[in-house]
């Protein structure tokens, strides 16, 4: 029990970490955003700063909406050895809910000169998103090497995801906790 509490202690750190990337959006982040410098190309520089305007919009609330739908308890357990069904369904609906926000994100056009940017971000969601199921397929299958593997995933990502933040930092409200 002890091992798996160790286990799953950072697993929750993560969750929350990426859950409050989903502060981009959130109103009571204290963090302001910096206007976005022109990228836009020398013929058409109205354009240009309208797709980063519309790129940058569009993160915002793709973020607000993640902030919104997020369950911090969907990983809290009573006995994490022993999850009960309702604490299952919880877990799976939060991992539909990170499913169907990754496809958002996803949809979400950028700017030719942060097509890379947003894509690496996209990356390093969809690497923490497979690490959270795999990490659901071995809570129901009580593996804990498998628990293991997918921390380690999971930690993979999230140093991509960081690399990319700082990427889109300028288009990207970050909250106080992932600054730090």
């Amino acid at each position: 029990m002890a091992r798996l509490t160790a286990i799953m202690t950072p697993v929750f750190a993560l969750l929350l970490t990426v859950v409050s990337l989903a502060g981009c959006g959130n109103p009571s982040a204290t963090t302001s955003t910096p206007a976005p410098t022109f990228i836009g190309t020398a013929a058409d520089p109205v354009s240009g700063t309208a797709a980063i305007q519309t790129y940058s919009d569009e993160l915002e609330a793709w973020a607000k909406a993640y902030w919104e739908t997020a369950n911090y308890g969907a990983f809290d357990f009573e006995d994490p050895l022993n999850p009960t069904g309702d604490e299952m369904t919880r877990l799976h609906e939060f991992a539909d809910s990170m499913h169907d926000s990754l496809l958002a994100l996803k949809q979400i056009e950028a700017p030719g000169s942060l097509t890379q940017a947003h894509g690496q971000f996209c990356s390093a969601m969809t690497g923490e998103i497979s690490a959270m199921d795999r990490l659901i397929m071995a809570i129901e299958n009580k593996n804990q090497r498998d628990a293991e593997l997918a921390l380690r995933m999971m930690s993979e990502a999230r140093k991509a995801e960081l690399q990319a933040e700082n990427a889109l930092g300028a288009y990207l409200n970050m909250p106080a906790i992932t600054e730090n």
